[in-house]
């Protein structure tokens, strides 16, 4: 059985929200831990009591109480389940008309001449 651990207004560790959630089965007092951890998470608390409030909130005991011990040996961690990738959608071909006439012009000498001087011409 455990005891009963008091609530203090002031700031605690990781560890001691750890120990007053595991220590009290009210879901009042529970309820007031976690509003009190939301309020250091929210004034810049360290990354170990934001995953000790995210273990409050998911109801996380095994990870609580690895924190509370100090030993993660016996901890075994899940996965969060992530999103299913999708395959990016294929682009649909550009309409460049620049790349149509190189096309038309790769396989036809003569009218790739006939291009080029078009073009020299129309520079004079």
């Amino acid at each position: 059985m455990t005891k009963e651990v008091k609530i203090t207004p002031t700031r605690m560790s990781a560890k001691g929200y750890a120990q007053a959630f595991l220590g009290t089965k009210s879901a009042k007092a529970r309820a007031e831990i976690i509003s009190a951890c939301e309020a250091h998470v929210a004034n810049g608390a360290s990354r170990k009591i934001a995953n000790t409030l995210s273990a409050m909130k998911d109801g996380n005991t095994a990870s609580l109480k690895c924190r509370v011990s100090g030993d993660w040996s016996s901890y075994k961690r899940t996965a969060k389940q992530s999103k299913p990738t999708t395959a990016p959608k294929a682009k649909a071909p550009a309409n460049d008309p620049m790349k149509a006439l190189a096309s038309e012009l790769a396989g036809n000498e003569e009218l790739f001449a006939a291009f080029f001087n078009m073009v020299a011409e129309a520079r004079k």
